[in-house]
């Protein structure tokens, strides 16, 4: 088993006969301190990540389908930023926990 643990729109590469890759380039750029969470063994964006992987550092093939609906999510808005309005790790852990989700894009069918 394999757990990605940056699972996001930025990691998906895309060939022209659509043949889609994921892969991960994070060690190789230098992030935004404003999108990252911190502990002792990585630092990652936190916009896509699941709420007991900011707070907890508990990464598994659960909080990776997490970051796969995000990912639909950043698809379906055309890139938008998920969660922009929130600022630190924080208080988007608060907005988890209190029930907060992202909201339904226009162009996903209901379907998904």
């Amino acid at each position: 088993m394999c757990v990605h643990r940056d699972l996001a729109a930025r990691n998906v590469l895309v060939r022209k006969n659509l043949l889609i890759r994921i892969a991960d380039f994070g060690q190789d750029r230098q992030w935004d301190y404003q999108y990252l969470v911190r502990s002792i063994q990585y630092a990652s964006p936190f916009k896509a990540m699941a709420r007991e992987s900011i707070s907890e550092s508990t990464f598994t093939e659960k909080s990776d389908v997490w970051s796969y609906g995000v990912l639909l999510w950043e698809l379906f808005t055309l890139g938008d930023d998920p969660y922009k309005e929130f600022e630190t790790a924080e208080k988007l852990t608060t907005f988890y926990e209190s029930g907060g989700r992202l909201t339904k894009p226009l162009y996903m069918p209901e379907s998904v």
